[in-house]
């Protein structure tokens, strides 16, 4: 017995020595080899298409992806043989992940993580809409990009939205601030977003985020799109100093189970005295959800207005 576990126990070790590394692309596994039979790079130990790097500027020399090598000119002055003061040291270069089109991207930005969608032919001398969600109890991020999918992939829309722990202590962690340096961050990556057409929207709890984050940073957020809100989520943004008006389209299920569509009335009600310019939607047939954004006039609306 113990020379067949000593046997047994060899033959893994070797199995382990001579594996080859695994690497995965969309779901999909592969070895270096399959990889490169399909297409694709190796960069910073991810898989990516070969013009997803190229388009961010990346070349491939001296046997790896990075960017290109710019030849210093020779320095012809004296070199002083004593200097007085420390030269000052160059921060770390960052590196950034290129975002492949069409796939949904895990980021991370202090304790949070949150994930991005770059539409398919993706142009950088274009303007692109940015989407900013926020999802309900109990959601992730990646919900709301899924809803924002087809929209974004027909009409060129930039998605971003984080997920944030059931367990996250509020009270030591600003809403406002983690969605604005969300938008910082998204906005030095890429730096044709459209200013005039970043939209914030959520779900549920999500939409509590929309009134309290979404109308009272208009600096940032040019319209704001509630989905299965309700009444009292309007609470904190009543105490808070008024700020200039933003557009507003509220979504709501015609048959919700927690909140009742008469909720979504109020809140239309209550913005309309306050001088928003407030339409509704009613999701036919469905329930406490956030509807699949093609399937609203929402698109529609963020295309032709705000420009």
């Amino acid at each position: 017995m113990k020379k067949i576990f000593l046997t047994l126990l060899f033959i893994s070790i070797c199995a382990f020595a001579f594996a080859e590394d695994i690497y995965e692309y969309r779901g999909n596994t592969y070895t270096l080899e399959q990889a490169e039979a399909e297409g694709l790079v190796l960069y910073k130990g991810k898989l990516f298409r070969k013009e997803t790097l190229e388009k961010a500027g990346l070349v491939f020399e001296n046997g790896e992806w990075g960017k290109p090598v710019v030849a210093e000119k020779e320095n012809t002055a004296a070199v002083p043989v004593e200097t007085t003061a420390k030269a000052e040291e160059k921060p770390a270069e960052q590196v950034e992940m290129p975002a492949e089109e069409g796939e949904i991207v895990r980021n991370e930005l202090g304790s949070f993580i949150y994930y991005i969608y770059i539409p398919p032919n993706f142009n950088r001398a274009k303007k692109y809409p940015l989407i900013v969600g926020s999802h309900g109890s109990g959601q992730t991020g990646y919900e709301i990009i899924n809803a924002w999918k087809k929209s974004a992939d027909k009409r060129g829309y930039i998605v971003v939205a984080p997920t944030m722990p059931y367990d996250t202590d509020w009270d030591k962690v600003s809403v406002d601030k983690l969605f604005l340096d969300i938008v910082k961050e998204v906005e030095k990556k890429y730096k044709n977003i459209n200013k005039k057409k970043v939209i914030f929207t959520g779900n549920s709890a999500g939409a509590g985020d929309t009134y309290n984050v979404g109308l009272c940073n208009p600096s940032v957020f040019k319209a704001a799109v509630p989905c299965s809100g309700r009444y009292d989520f309007l609470k904190n943004f009543l105490r808070r100093k008024p700020t200039k008006k933003i557009p507003v389209y509220i979504l709501h299920g015609d048959k919700d189970p927690y909140f009742p569509l008469a909720e979504a009335y109020q809140v239309q009600e209550l913005l309309d005295k306050k001088h928003y310019k407030v339409k509704l939607f009613v999701n036919k047939d469905l329930g406490h959800v956030y509807p699949e954004m093609s399937d609203t006039p929402v698109p529609n609306w963020i295309d032709n207005n705000f420009k």
